[in-house]
């Protein structure tokens, strides 16, 4: 494949992202549309199309270009019409097979000073070599209204008929205003073999079962994972999934099987998997936030971080966790066929909603359902609450034990006692953690969901004039953490990140700045930006709403005086964890003025030099004679974390670990050697340059991280720690 740049000349063009493009034919020549976008502020604005100015410093517009391929020109063609308003992230499509005639549907635009407004404004064009003539298509052009689209971006459709009298446009998925997008994809599910799609770096994973279509069959699956938006979940549960929008553009013979990751440790504790469920909410809602209910059905091993359901019919799906136990469940003098009897009138309720969420027919045999706090895919069949550890992710000791119920009781008082006003459970009505004021008042115990709820928190770096800008940010979802740094913190340098757990006593977590140092740091200045430096609980579950667009943070600064030490290694302990977390703050002092940082493209020279130049003093940190014991010791355990061999091969040929005569060696599908051997002679290769350079090893632990699974990124913090205590 060979690639031309086809604007190397065309330096006054806009430069700009969520854009809409298609490919038209006439006048005997090839062209390419496009048409609005995101990007920056543009060196030249044609008079003929808008430029909305966005608070983020960029714009966004409905200016239109065409590009002949053949002759590689640019034109700026004249509009006539209803032309569309600056817009962004909607989808484009040629309506015929051949011709010059388009649709576009949907997108984000600006309204009254809202600049995340989605639409369901659709428009039908036609192009010439000049001009574009545009027309807007009222909702009564339809004979069925009922079809209408609902406003919507970040979706994709495609034309299935290539029949010019009468084509059919499919629009899938998309996200409305107000939520987090953190990745949209589009599978294909063709014949009738098994399919497994792995999105694991979104938490997800769809198998396809065996004949869900015939052999000759193509079905697209749209999907998009969110990590915040309008959502109302059902009273006395929490959130503890990404939620992910699911559709089809047919429906299937057989079900989907859904595996949806979640936050809960279900580690040595198989019975709290009873408390976990899964959640839908019809896509078409009236009026947000969007409603869900709980649906029965799902299965939750105690040795996986994956829950799974099976589906026949899509809309928005999320795992929740039950958070309190009623106060019937926990006193023995009352019958257990009482309690049976309030659990099937909910049961009730829970029926009537899912018949209005269009969810999957009560006629599936499959679909059986099973009192509220008792999944019939269950692993832990146990009733009882006594014996379940409430303790972090990596073990910690158990809160609660058999045989001490009162005392059981007396700590969730405590607790209580602990808790500031603004927590989950305040009486204030707050998206995605809202309870029942009546159902909350028979609730005494809590489940253990909350307690093991396993959090994530990221460090990054990013350079201000004269001083080094720290930040930890913390939230349910790592990937959620790292969406928003990578597009809000473009020249942040994204470093080491944290699971932890919050001690139930605790309703924040803190940094402590004043606890004893190992080394030095003579000449330097640590400085939080807020005094306590804490991140309260009730911040970090609800980022991700609409009134939470932002991950509570705690900022630090950095200042190297002319007498301070060449480097800094600070350590900065967190109080309110169930295990020991300390974050290790690494910075080296400038002895020249820092390059200039580019404001608009991340990706150039200068940018890549500041990085490369920070992650090198970091790196160079690790001994490698201690560094190579490690990677000796842990081959093992290297081995069976599961990383891709082609992924680490080809990160190791990027850093220049590896050469590519060596990479052939290891690849090559016609060696004899085994995927064991292959693997051996890798990590064979990688000791022996961190041997020689401790820096590898740094980059070595980068990419087990980048890998993104938990058992990669648990395999990094195991190596780092055993570098530690060598």
């Amino acid at each position: 494949m060979q690639w031309t740049s086809c604007s190397n000349a065309e330096q006054s063009l806009m430069k700009k992202a969520y854009a809409g493009m298609i490919s038209m034919e006439f006048d005997e020549a090839e062209y390419l549309v496009m048409i609005g976008g995101i990007g920056s502020t543009p060196t030249l604005c044609h008079p003929r199309f808008q430029y909305d100015q966005l608070k983020d410093g960029r714009v966004r517009t409905n200016e239109q270009l065409l590009y002949n391929v053949s002759t590689g020109q640019f034109t700026v063609p004249s509009v006539s019409g209803q032309c569309c308003l600056p817009t962004s992230s909607f989808i484009i499509e040629k309506i015929t097979t051949t011709g010059n005639r388009g649709i576009m549907v949907g997108g984000s635009v600006t309204v009254n000073g809202d600049e995340s407004t989605a639409t369901n404004t659709v428009y039908i064009f036609s192009v010439t070599h000049s001009l574009i003539i545009w027309e807007i298509l009222k909702s009564g052009a339809i004979p069925n209204e009922g079809l209408w689209p609902m406003e919507r971006c970040d979706h994709a459709a495609a034309i299935i008929s290539g029949d010019s009298t009468s084509p059919t446009l499919v629009v899938i998925g998309g996200t409305r205003r107000n939520q987090l997008v953190a990745e949209r994809k589009l599978f294909l599910i063709q014949g009738d073999k098994p399919q497994l799609m792995n999105w694991e770096k979104y938490g997800l994973r769809i198998g396809v079962q065996k004949e869900s279509l015939l052999s000759s069959e193509t079905v697209e699956a749209a999907v998009v994972a969110l990590v915040g938006g309008q959502f109302q979940f059902p009273p006395n549960t929490v959130l503890v999934s990404a939620v992910y929008a699911v559709s089809l553009s047919k429906p299937l013979l057989k079900r989907l099987i859904l595996e949806i990751q979640h936050c809960i440790d279900l580690t040595g504790r198989p019975a709290l998997s009873r408390h976990l469920k899964f959640a839908i909410a019809p896509v078409s809602t009236p009026s947000l936030p969007y409603q869900f209910f709980i649906v029965e059905g799902g299965e939750f091993n105690s040795d996986s971080w994956y829950g799974s359901i099976q589906r026949k019919e899509f809309c928005l799906v999320a795992i929740v966790g039950e958070k309190y136990l009623p106060k019937s469940s926990t006193n023995g003098d009352e019958s257990e066929e009482e309690e049976e009897e309030q659990e099937e009138e909910a049961e009730e309720e829970t029926e009537e909603e899912v018949v209005d969420g269009n969810s999957d027919s009560s006629s599936d045999p499959d679909n059986t359902k099973d009192p509220p706090g008792c999944s019939n895919g269950g692993q832990g069949e146990s009733t009882s609450n006594e014996g379940v550890e409430e303790e972090g992710e990596t073990g910690g000791q158990p809160l609660h034990e058999e045989g001490k119920e009162e005392q059981e009781n007396e700590r969730v008082e405590e607790s209580k006692d602990h808790e500031e006003p603004q927590h989950e459970e305040a009486t204030a009505p707050i998206p995605c953690t809202e309870s029942s004021l009546d159902f909350n008042s028979k609730m005494v115990l809590s489940t253990g969901i909350v307690e093991n709820m396993t959090y994530a928190g990221q460090v990054y770096y990013e350079e201000k004039r004269a001083k080094e800008l720290v930040t930890f940010s913390a939230a349910k979802k790592l990937r959620a953490l790292i969406e928003f740094i990578e597009k809000k913190r473009v020249q942040a340098e994204i470093d080491q990140h944290v699971y932890f757990s919050f001690i139930p006593s605790y309703s924040y977590i803190e940094l402590k700045f004043d606890a004893p140092q190992n080394e030095s740091f003579t000449g330097w200045s640590i400085k939080p930006h807020l005094k306590p430096c804490r991140l309260r609980r009730c911040d970090v579950d609800n980022f991700g709403d609409a009134t939470y667009p932002v991950p509570p943070s705690c900022l630090i600064s950095i200042y190297g005086s002319s007498v301070a030490l060449s480097s800094l290694h600070y350590s900065v302990p967190l109080v309110g964890v169930v295990d020991p977390v300390t974050l290790l703050i690494h910075c080296s002092l400038r002895t020249a003025p820092p390059l200039p940082l580019p404001s608009k493209n991340p990706t150039t020279s200068s940018s890549t030099v500041v990085h490369e130049s920070t992650a090198l003093s970091r790196a160079s940190t690790f001994r490698s004679d201690i560094a190579c014991s490690v990677m000796t010791e842990c081959t093992s355990l290297i081995k069976n974390c599961g990383i891709d061999i082609h992924f680490l091969v080809d990160k190791l040929l990027e850093h220049n670990i590896i050469n590519a005569r060596e990479k052939r060696g290891i690849t090559d599908g016609y060696t004899k050697q085994t995927a064991g051997e292959r693997m051996d002679e890798l990590l064979h290769i990688v000791s022996s340059s961190i041997c020689m350079e401790g820096e590898v090893f740094g980059i070595f632990l980068d990419i087990l991280r980048e890998e993104g699974t938990r058992r990669t990124i648990k395999l990094a913090d195991k190596l780092i720690e055993k570098y530690n205590k060598i």
